[in-house]
């Protein structure tokens, strides 16, 4: 059973990575770390893992960050939730997306496109800016439809925000006992 070794490089050149994987090394990544990269390149260790043990499951992730269609993997922000100020922002959206999920849902019962937009909009740079470039799309739609004053589909895009935000994990903070 070979071991699978990653390495991540500060630079970006060649001579580097020709190095890394003449050491032994089946990926690399270079800094700053690409969390969606990252994720693609464990789901790859994963998959080549259980091809030597029993099926694991592991997660699609396209080139964008997004999981794929009907997806019940765990949604995690690409901010890095080791540092406080990062975990407190994504907290801090968790909640906001709760009470905008809601304000949207209140909108489209009440046919305000006009709201509806405004929320939108919000939501959209509120998951760019916590991390979460899954949220962004379905809401644009939202945003788009609103814009336009059409809400027959309204309804389909809030359910998949909800399944979004249903999915969303915030990983415990490492602890390093000395």
């Amino acid at each position: 059973m070979g071991a699978l070794s990653h390495s991540i490089l500060v630079r970006n050149n060649s001579s580097d990575k020709e190095k890394c994987l003449d050491a032994g090394c089946t990926d690399y990544l270079t800094k700053p770390i690409d969390i969606y990269a990252l994720l693609r390149g464990v789901t790859s260790a994963l998959r080549q893992k259980s091809t030597q043990n029993s099926h694991i499951e592991t997660p699609n992730i396209d080139d964008s960050g997004n999981l794929s269609a009907g997806s019940s993997e765990p949604l995690i922000s690409s901010l890095p939730m080791d540092r406080p100020v990062f975990r407190e922002i994504v907290e801090d959206f968790v909640e906001f997306l709760d009470r905008q999920l809601i304000a949207i849902n209140e909108a489209i019962q009440r046919k305000d496109t006009a709201e509806l937009q405004a929320i939108s909009h919000s939501l959209i740079g509120a998951a760019g800016s916590a991390g979460f470039k899954a949220i962004i799309k379905p809401t644009q739609q939202l945003e788009a439809m609103a814009t336009e004053d059409r809400l027959e589909n309204a309804a389909s895009i809030l359910k998949t925000l909800y399944d979004l935000a249903g999915r969303i994990v915030t990983p415990e903070p490492e602890v390093i006992e000395v």
